[in-house]
């Protein structure tokens, strides 16, 4: 019933625990695609060795070229009704499944999920839960405005906490842009747009893994950072036909870009003076300077960070960060 797509990278230290996880699910009709995306490990021997144990699981092997192109591969070869997407480095509950497929007549079933913060000893730091707003909407093309708040807590951003039903991907071709990062909001905004039902489940069984000062895709700076949200930001308008309501839920994403590039400059993965002129450029962006434009009347701590980064006082703006542990 249910076909599992986890891209495999350079994950041997933890793809094992992720594929343990999900063969103690309390639902079994499951198939598990692990895709191989030609890593540099030994990550293909340890799942090929976790695949004679299950005859569920499916490995596949392949030269590496990125997470869109591993899962769009996957998403060829799956056979399940439905298809839900796991990472290689986090673990789900034993309920993740049961709780998805129970609210399988929607198109779209988003649950809540867990961020587990790892020091590099090993030990738990801490745990934070994100849970969805309660919502059930039929005819998802006139009450689009009710996902507002899954577009704000970034719900929908990412594709870890959803099941979808595969007839939908494969009757409209959906697949995952050849975009170094957010691919996963791009496709959910796609899927979203032909969908016709969605609802939330308040089950929180899905745990991302984070470990400090540990590198991961989402430190990356690759080129062309802006441009890949500002094109996001137009596939906001056209979902929502409504530009100031785009405006505001983009917010957070180049609030979120613009710590990426002020993280770069702390750790040294930009030389100042060049992170300093990227984010003056950002600052300087239409559609940045717009979203920003709906963020006047807030609380005077994001009133301040906002003004330091709209007079391009970037310097203070990151010590102050350092100091909250934001970067």
């Amino acid at each position: 019933m249910i076909s599992i797509i986890v891209p495999v990278y350079n994950a041997s230290k933890s793809i094992e625990a992720c594929v343990k996880s999900i063969q103690q699910q309390d639902f079994t009709d499951w198939e598990l695609l692990l895709v191989n995306d030609g890593s540099s490990d030994d990550s293909l021997a340890v799942i090929q060795e976790l695949a004679q144990t299950d005859s569920r699981i499916i490995v596949i092997d392949k030269r590496h070229s990125g997470v869109s192109d591993t899962r769009n591969l996957a998403l060829s070869k799956m056979r399940g009704e439905y298809v839900c997407f796991i990472d290689g480095d986090d673990v789900v509950e034993h309920n993740h499944l049961s709780n998805l497929y129970s609210k399988r007549d929607y198109d779209m079933v988003i649950c809540g999920y867990k961020v587990d913060e790892y020091a590099h000893d090993g030990n738990l730091i801490r745990t934070t839960e994100c849970v969805p707003t309660k919502i059930k909407v039929e005819q998802l093309s006139v009450n689009r405005e009710s996902l507002k708040p899954l577009f704000l807590s970034g719900m929908i951003n990412i594709n870890c906490n959803k099941l979808l039903k595969s007839s939908v991907i494969r009757k409209y071709g959906l697949q995952y842009k050849p975009i170094p990062v957010n691919e996963d909001f791009y496709f959910m905004i796609e899927y979203l747009s032909i969908a016709d039902c969605v609802c939330t489940i308040a089950s929180t069984s899905y745990h991302w893994i984070r470990i400090q000062k540990h590198q991961s895709s989402a430190d990356s700076l690759p080129d062309g950072l802006l441009e890949i949200y500002t094109k996001a930001h137009d596939s906001v308008i056209s979902f929502f036909h409504d530009e100031k309501l785009a405006d505001e839920l983009m917010y957070y994403s180049y609030y979120f870009v613009v710590l990426k590039y002020c993280k770069a400059i702390v750790n040294g993965g930009i030389e100042r003076r060049i992170g300093f002129e990227k984010l003056k450029g950002i600052m300087n962006d239409r559609y940045v300077k717009a979203a920003f434009n709906t963020r006047l009347n807030v609380a005077r701590g994001e009133k301040l960070m906002n003004f330091l980064l709209r007079n391009n006082f970037f310097k203070l703006f990151i010590a102050l960060n350092k100091h909250i542990r934001t970067i």
